[in-house]
């Protein structure tokens, strides 16, 4: 296989995860924000921890998918994603307050980044592939 073939089935895929782990991300906090105004049960002062758990399963899913679709480097391919979804996030979290980076985003980012690449590890060993 040729370089160019190579990287551009690689950015592929990780646009791919990226999109897919976003969007499981925002359908989990769209899910938690709704029990909130409905009923108000969630407490508050929880709201950091789950927004990290969400982005822990939006990035595991996002590494999976992307490890699935380049079928090899699941690691490589799963932090690369992580690591694009981490961007976007701090992003968005520094047009939205005005705290700019703080010990939460280290952990954010760990979070993140450990979650993808194990996603990554676990969707290249899957038996059956995906062709997109």
């Amino acid at each position: 296989m040729s370089a160019k073939k190579i990287n551009k089935k690689a950015v592929k895929s990780v646009l791919f995860g990226v999109l897919l782990g976003s969007l499981i991300t925002v359908l989990l906090m769209l899910a938690a924000s709704l029990i909130i105004v409905m009923g108000g049960k969630l407490p508050t002062d929880m709201l950091p921890y789950l927004t990290l758990f969400f982005l822990a399963v939006g990035s595991f899913s996002g590494g999976f998918a992307s490890a699935r679709v380049y079928k090899s480097a699941g690691i490589l391919i799963g932090a690369v994603t992580g690591l694009v979804i981490l961007i976007a996030v701090i992003i968005s979290g520094a047009e939205s307050f005005s705290e700019g980076v703080s010990v939460f985003t280290l952990y954010k980012a760990l979070c993140a980044l450990v979650a993808s690449a194990l996603g990554g590890v676990v969707g290249v060993n899957r038996r059956e592939k995906i062709k997109i």
